[in-house]
């Protein structure tokens, strides 16, 4: 991922790139990420080769639309960071409450509200 969008840059020097991407994805200098997950991050792969700027996000909780082992629902998420909390962190932005928003389109065999159809 970091290599495409280095390429892009590469490519077009005046473009800025924003890559919304997950927590662990963008961790900078995280030992905690490295200590799960040994190898770099986008954010790590994409900040040797350029600038970056990491903007980390934090809500107030409320609930968001994921897909567990027990299929795809609107779930409770905590208030707190949404950043790996030892990751460089540039800017933060408070988000306040979260409310989910099934997807535009279910996953085959399943109603936008998380319910499996009947065999």
């Amino acid at each position: 991922m970091a290599d495409q969008v280095w390429t892009t840059l590469a490519l077009h020097p005046a473009y800025t790139v924003v890559a919304l991407a997950g927590n662990m994805h963008t961790a900078i200098a995280s030992a905690s990420r490295h200590e799960m997950l040994p190898w770099p991050s986008f954010g790590d792969a994409l900040a040797a080769m350029t600038p970056v700027q990491v903007i980390g996000l934090s809500s107030s909780g409320g609930s968001s639309w994921n897909m567990t082992r027990q299929g795809p629902a609107a779930r409770k998420t905590l208030a707190g960071p949404l950043y790996v909390p030892d990751a460089r962190v540039d800017v933060r932005v408070e988000l306040g409450a979260l409310s989910a928003s099934p997807p535009a389109v279910a996953p085959v065999g399943v109603s936008a509200h998380g319910e499996t159809a009947a065999h």
